[in-house]
């Protein structure tokens, strides 16, 4: 699509039916904003929907999580965080998962639905905010974890990263 179309389009001038693709944040941000369905309700009304999670999100967090896996493996980075913030994300997702989207979603589309890959190895990893003892580490993780799941499932953000990965890096000096 040009610029003319696109222009077009935006002032009514060009019916919806041609347009080839759109744009959103994540599809955490469809669940965050319908709850009146099921999960499985929305999965086949909105095509952004992948198997897991969303299109395109799924494959990227996939990406994340075999790079980071592979900086663990080399010994680049410490587990601890990205581990503490996968089992409370997963924990907090399968304890509150009842298949509507008022509960968030399932265990999977948190994991790959956001940033929760990119999050766990390459942001809580970085050496010059993280924690540095191993139990502040795993602590950060799950705070994280934590702080993500609630502002996901009831906060005002439909993915909330930034703002957990802030407020662990302000506790960082209390847990070390």
């Amino acid at each position: 699509m040009g610029l003319w179309d696109a222009l077009r389009t935006a002032l009514g001038m060009m019916p919806a039916a041609t347009l080839d693709g759109f744009t959103m944040a994540t599809p955490l941000e469809v669940i965050r904003q319908d709850t009146t369905q099921t999960v499985a309700e929305l999965r086949a009304l909105q095509p952004q929907f992948g198997s897991l999670a969303g299109r395109g999100w799924e494959w990227a967090n996939a990406g994340f999580l075999a790079g980071g896996l592979w900086l663990v493996q080399r010994g680049t980075i410490d587990w601890r965080a990205p581990a503490g913030l996968l089992l409370s994300v997963g924990t907090l997702a399968l304890l509150n998962d009842d298949g509507s989207s008022a509960s968030g979603g399932p265990l999977l589309f948190h994991l790959f639905g956001g940033g929760t890959m990119l999050a766990g190895f390459f942001i809580l990893t970085d050496p010059g905010s993280s924690a540095r003892s191993p139990q502040s580490r795993m602590l950060g993780g799950i705070f994280t974890g934590v702080l993500v799941y609630l502002m996901r499932s009831s906060g005002g953000w439909p993915d909330g990263i930034a703002f957990a990965v802030l407020a662990t890096n302000a506790l960082t000096p209390v847990l070390d």
